[in-house]
């Protein structure tokens, strides 16, 4: 697929609960999820090993999940072990996904943000653990992300974070 490897979500809204989302190729935008002006709920999800595998380097972005225009609720999820160009865990884009209780941990990217890559996205997390992605856990390019209580390899801003080894 070109977007949406796993699932591919426009102008819906759908609760996906209880499931693993795995191995699932796209070659542009979302290996694992794709959303566009969506507002999907999401809890007790897996999202592992997911790609955006394409040669476009630039519109390889969200090896996990690729968020545009869209605000998304994660409860209880796992995202680890994607890869893409941009975002291996996540690429959020004039989006502002709810993180709680969110893990996003191994992802990979070839150029910037290996758990989150957020360009003019609000993403906001609380209670959740963003450590080990490479080459960073989380890079800003316009908008701005936000967390509290929560454990951020490297130190973030915000009430309650820590910067602590997990020990997975």
């Amino acid at each position: 697929n070109t977007n949406g490897g796993g699932i591919y979500c426009s102008s819906a809204s759908p609760t996906l609960s209880n499931l693993v989302i795995e191995e699932n190729v796209a070659t542009q935008k979302g290996g694992g999820i794709y959303c566009i002006s969506a507002s999907p709920i999401l809890s007790n999800v897996i999202i592992r090993n997911n790609t955006c595998s394409g040669s476009n380097y630039l519109n390889r972005g969200g090896g996990g999940i690729y968020c545009s225009s869209s605000s998304p609720s994660l409860t209880n999820v796992t995202i680890i072990e994607n890869s893409a160009a941009r975002g291996g865990g996540m690429y959020c884009t004039s989006s502002s996904p709810i993180l709680e209780n969110v893990t996003i941990t191994y992802n990979t990217a070839t150029g910037d943000g290996g758990g989150i890559y957020n360009y003019t996205g609000y993403p906001s997390f609380s209670n959740s653990i963003v450590w080990g992605n490479a080459p960073q856990q989380i890079y800003v390019n316009g908008g701005s992300v936000t967390a509290e209580d929560s454990d951020i390899q490297g130190g973030y801003e915000g009430t309650g974070n820590i910067d602590a080894n997990p020990l997975f």
